[in-house]
């Protein structure tokens, strides 16, 4: 392919600068919160540990190293996220143009960037941005490997899956989904057995030591969770009302067009890998495996719709080689290319315009953005009545909330930095906080309880001498629209027991 730097280089620089200082924009001027995920991630960075109870370490190190840097701040935590999408977009545009040149390139590039699935994670400090770097990393690694003969890059393959399932245990998929490409392809099963490829898993295995640690030394909690996400027995059967559900969803984050120009791909991909294309093959079966995972899963459970991300990675990469090289259906196709790009780009607009909080005037209870407000309120009425209780029992009181995202929030944004538990208030699932602890550290100590719109007086409570609720209520309001009331309770001299521990993982 073209390797000088040329005009749609220059333009594919002063594009990329545009999206990232867009994203800088985002998170430095949205009006809204931290989400209860984000707010739990920055809590993990303040302990750093080898993981945490339903995710590796990786997120926790990105948002430490930041907010050391940066400051303690909404922006600084979702910094990170930026950075890694900013990685990706680059790596994403170099490989493309390694296969195909740069003007498909900057079109498969454009097709990335219009796509909500991925846009969102240059904005919201969640597991997907590096989740998704390291893939496409480990995706180049195996490239050089499989199609280019470069035998070594089996060992970096294997330190880019190793690192990315310390994001999110997704990644670790690109290794069966490798596997079965060797082993299903009979000129490429010499490569099962290649120093190399050996050597590359010794390293995977290596880079999986935080996660073995950390489930060995707390009962396999984290294992247990995960696979929950997959199958639970209690709950396991065919409900095949969530498949609709997760295909409108992907369709909306993808784009109507470029969502079933995927999937054509996909189909088309099976035959010319039998043809010997190497390079459809690898794009074909890193996408397959996980693509019927969550295919299955979504006749027995509701799917999170970021959960088949980086299967579009593959996919797309798959789109652009086979529609670059004329392989795929017709001219007619190729065509649709463009429609597809601005039509994805303006579900991607209205996306951004709405984290900035324009709601189009529809209900804000349909957005999942209401989870991103009132959080801020919240963190300055729990320093308010922390302030209140300390002025009249003479000591400055813990807080306790019965959801891990209330915690994670009031820890976040109250600026005393009160200590904050979770307790176990309605058979909830375990949660990060069961592991930390520190009820026993508290005892003979007041506490601010918090409760979000459930009655308090039907909740049963650690045990207080005595429990009362306090006449303070504090609604979140978006465009005259109670989204959640949060209320509050004096709970005096906790006796010391820690709640019961959850049983469901």
């Amino acid at each position: 392919m073209e390797a000088r730097f040329s005009s749609v280089d220059r333009l594919f620089l002063i594009l990329f600068a545009v999206a990232i200082g867009l994203n800088l924009l985002t998170i430095g001027y949205t009006p809204y919160d931290l989400s209860p995920d984000e707010a739990q991630y920055a809590e993990w960075s303040k302990r750093i540990d080898w993981a945490y109870y339903s995710k590796g370490p990786a997120i926790a190190v990105l948002i430490r190293a930041s907010t050391t840097l940066f400051g303690f701040s909404a922006f600084a935590v979702r910094l990170p996220a930026v950075c890694c999408f900013a990685f990706f977009s680059l790596l994403f545009y170099l490989f493309s143009r390694q296969l195909v040149g740069p003007k498909p390139a900057l079109a498969s590039w454009l097709a990335a960037h219009s796509m909500l699935i991925f846009s969102q994670m240059g904005v919201l400090m969640t597991t997907d941005a590096p989740a998704a770097l390291m893939w496409l990393i480990a995706l180049i690694c195996a490239h050089r490997a499989v199609v280019e003969e470069e035998s070594p890059y089996w060992i970096g393959f294997g330190a880019a899956v190793g690192l990315g399932v310390l994001a999110k245990y997704t990644v670790g998929l690109l290794y069966p989904s490798i596997f079965l490409l060797l082993f299903l392809t009979p000129h490429l099963r010499r490569h099962l057995i290649h120093p190399a490829f050996i050597a590359g898993s010794i390293v995977f295995c290596f880079a999986l030591f935080p996660l073995m640690k950390w489930n060995i030394d707390h009962h396999w909690a984290n294992f247990a969770h995960n696979a929950g996400h997959i199958a639970k027995a209690s709950k396991f059967g065919f409900h095949p009302k969530f498949f609709p559900e997760f295909l409108m969803g992907q369709i909306a984050l993808v784009g109507p067009i470029l969502f079933f120009g995927i999937v054509s791909a996909l189909w088309v991909g099976v035959r010319e890998w039998r043809q010997d294309d190497r390079l459809s093959g690898l794009l074909l079966f890193s996408t397959l495996p996980l693509a019927f995972l969550v295919i299955m899963m979504s006749f027995t459970r509701r799917v999170y719709p970021n959960w088949p991300l980086p299967l579009y990675i593959s996919g797309l990469l798959l789109l652009t080689h086979l529609v670059a090289h004329y392989r795929i259906v017709s001219q007619r196709v190729t065509k649709l290319i463009q429609p597809g790009i601005l039509l994805s780009g303006g579900i991607t607009v209205a996306g951004y315009l709405h984290f900035f909080g324009v709601n189009f005037g529809l209900d804000p209870n349909i957005f999942q953005t209401k989870k991103l407000v009132g959080w801020q309120q919240l963190g300055s009425e729990v320093d308010r009545l922390l302030d209140d209780m300390e002025r009249r029992l003479g000591r400055r009181p813990f807080v306790v909330a019965a959801e891990y995202q209330v915690a994670s929030e009031v820890g976040f944004y109250s600026q005393s930095e009160p200590p904050v538990l979770c307790a176990n208030v309605e058979d909830r699932r375990m949660n990060q906080y069961d592991i930390w602890g520190g009820w026993e550290a508290l005892k003979g100590e007041n506490a601010l309880v918090i409760v979000k719109n459930e009655q308090p007086e039907t909740l049963k409570w650690p045990d207080f001498e005595s429990v009362r609720q306090l006449d303070v209520h504090l609604p979140v309001i978006i465009s005259d629209k109670t989204i959640r009331t949060f209320h509050f309770l004096e709970a005096i001299h906790f006796n010391g027991e820690p709640p019961r521990r959850p049983e469901r993982r």
